[in-house]
């Protein structure tokens, strides 16, 4: 290895597959990585000046902190709300077993008397009168009949109606009284006298699972002081991370 010093891009005029074996987080731009070095130690030199040994320790250094380029780059890449400070779900697990019995036991004693009386009195009278005048008249008619000295039959002499009458005229009367008079009367004893039992088992066993979500700001930070935080960390840069690490790593920090 050369004694003389050099800056990271005067090897890489030399040499430009200095940076091929940079191993770097999936999705990140590899040139736009490699001209940020570039750029950020153009007037800094590297204490390896030779090509082939620098080009070595940058495939080393760079697999050595790939897991920690590639969770860094994880956290810039995370979805959630900057003012909430909760944001979960709670699973509760209950285990019950409330089995039992229960027995019941009624009396009862429903003995009583009725009693129901009823006054009739229904007297009353009826009476029809009628008035009836059916006279009226009737004809009777006579004949009288000669039989000729010389003859065997009768011949008509002379004839004669004479004229009857009849008559019906009165008064036909229909009286009564009709009573319904007296006491109904209708009484009893009735008794539900016994117990009731009511006797039986109840079980409620088994496993309740509960889950509750919890969003928003519990108040232990303002909304402002988030807000502020979530200004720090979008200023960081994974590009620029990685840089100010290769440059703390392979030059030499004297102006």
């Amino acid at each position: 290895m050369s004694l003389l010093t050099m800056s990271i891009y005067g090897l890489y005029q030399y040499d430009d597959s200095l940076f091929d074996d940079l191993s770097l987080p999936e999705g990140i731009d590899k040139n736009t990585v490699v001209n940020n070095i570039l750029l950020e130690s153009i007037d800094l030199e590297t204490y390896i000046s030779d090509p082939d040994t620098l080009k070595t320790a940058i495939k080393w250094w760079s697999l050595q902190h790939l897991p920690v380029w590639q969770h860094l780059k994880e956290t810039t890449e995370y979805e959630y709300n900057p003012i909430w400070n909760k944001d979960g779900t709670f699973t509760e697990t209950e285990t019950r077993n409330l089995s039992g019995t229960k027995n019941n036991t009624q009396t009862r004693n429903l003995a009583g008397s009725s009693g129901n009386t009823e006054t009739r009195n229904l007297a009353g009278t009826t009476g029809n009168t009628e008035t009836r005048n059916l006279a009226g008249g009737g004809n009777t008619e006579t004949e009288t009949g000669v039989n000729a000295y010389n003859g065997t039959d009768y011949t008509d002499r002379d004839k004669s109606t004479t004229a009857a009458t009849t008559s019906d005229t009165g008064t036909v009367q229909n009286a009564g009284i009709t009573s319904d008079t007296g006491t109904i009367q209708n009484q009893g004893t009735s008794s539900d006298t016994g117990t009731v039992t009511d006797q039986g088992s109840s079980s409620d066993t088994g496993t309740v699972t509960r889950q509750r979500s919890e969003k928003g700001n519990i108040g232990i930070t303002t909304t402002q002081q988030m807000i502020k935080e979530e200004r720090e960390i979008a200023e960081f840069n994974i590009i620029s991370y990685i840089v100010k690490s290769f440059i703390e790593r392979f030059c030499l920090l004297v102006y």
